[in-house]
């Protein structure tokens, strides 16, 4: 097998443009019965399919179509938005050179970079010459891009694991300033007319309604992201985005980590990957479309941590009216 992606996967994978346009425009397609869910095993032992179940929240227990391993191909889609520190850009790639060096041959990596906007440094492939190569490269430059690409990053991915037989992870890492975006996250609109506006009292408030709008968007992909954000700041707007970032890690099945010193950068990278490298892929039948479905899952007849798995499925219609949107 070469370094890139076989044909069967490949084809999923053509140019990351072209799959992005056709998530964004292409029609309502007939809807699906099936929703992938990341999973990773409790600290007794790995998780077999027979031990594996599924219920809603009526206790309808869920049909799982297939269990995907640790072990099986996967795609893991480095996400960059480095726009400001240099050494920490030069911790970062520290930090992938070592992953780069002790990831199994079963995973492809694909590097994109959002600052500026969104585009390719990297298709997916198992290359790590080519792949350090490239690393060598990065330099931060540009706008912030995360706030405003998390979503067709997420499609991206999402149309790829969902085309295959095989698994997608996001992996970004960002050193951004929200006030540093294009769009002036920081300029709140405010009635000048009116004294008791909220506005004036509670500064952020069209972030945080940014957020929880992004929020219940992303809830319709499958591909669990894990974000490292390098650079920490004080301020009330920074400490809001900071907590939109865990918030969209948490909805996607995955986790978030903010470094206290550069130095902690690298060991940082190398636990998102080691997360990536453990979970499984559920693919669960779902109940009859309608409203959200509250899962709980087991194994071994013992609940799992809510943070191990995505609490809510989003049943197919509501997935249908997210892509018409």
């Amino acid at each position: 097998m070469g370094s890139h992606l076989p044909r069967s996967y490949a084809a999923c994978l053509v140019a990351f443009g072209a799959l992005w346009l056709g998530a964004v425009l292409a029609p309502v397609f007939a809807q699906s019965t099936e929703v992938q869910i990341p999973v990773w095993a409790p600290a007794q032992g790995p998780l077999c399919a027979a031990a594996l179940h599924l219920r809603t929240a009526g206790d309808a227990e869920l049909q799982l179509v297939r269990l995907q391993p640790p072990t099986s191909p996967t795609i893991v889609f480095v996400v960059l938005d480095l726009s400001s520190s240099v050494d920490g850009a030069a911790k970062v790639r520290d930090g992938l050179r070592q992953v780069l060096a002790v990831l199994p041959p079963q995973t492809w990596v694909g590097l994109l970079a959002v600052n500026g906007g969104l585009r390719v440094l990297q298709n997916p492939t198992r290359d790590r010459v080519l792949l350090r190569r490239d690393l060598a490269a990065i330099t931060p430059s540009g706008y912030p891009g995360l706030l405003d690409s998390v979503e067709a990053v997420e499609s991206i991915a999402d149309q790829a694991q969902r085309g295959g037989r095989l698994k997608v992870a996001i992996v970004a890492i960002t050193d951004s300033d929200v006030s540093r975006y294009r769009s002036d996250y920081a300029d709140q609109q405010v009635n000048n007319s009116d004294l008791h506006d909220l506005s004036r009292r509670f500064p952020g408030r069209d972030l945080q309604s940014k957020v929880q709008r992004m929020d219940r968007r992303l809830l319709q992909f499958r591909v669990p992201l894990f974000v490292i954000q390098i650079e920490q700041r004080g301020d009330l707007l920074n400490r809001i985005y900071d907590n939109a970032l865990q918030r969209f890690s948490a909805t996607l099945g995955g986790s978030a980590w903010f470094v206290q010193s550069r130095a902690e950068i690298p060991a940082d990278i190398g636990a998102a990957f080691r997360r990536v490298s453990r979970f499984y892929l559920a693919t669960v039948r779902t109940p009859a479309p309608g409203d959200d479905v509250e899962l709980t899952l087991s194994f071994n007849g013992a609940d799992l941590p809510a943070g191990d798995y995505r609490q809510h499925l989003l049943t197919t219609d509501l997935d249908r009216a997210h892509r018409a949107h």
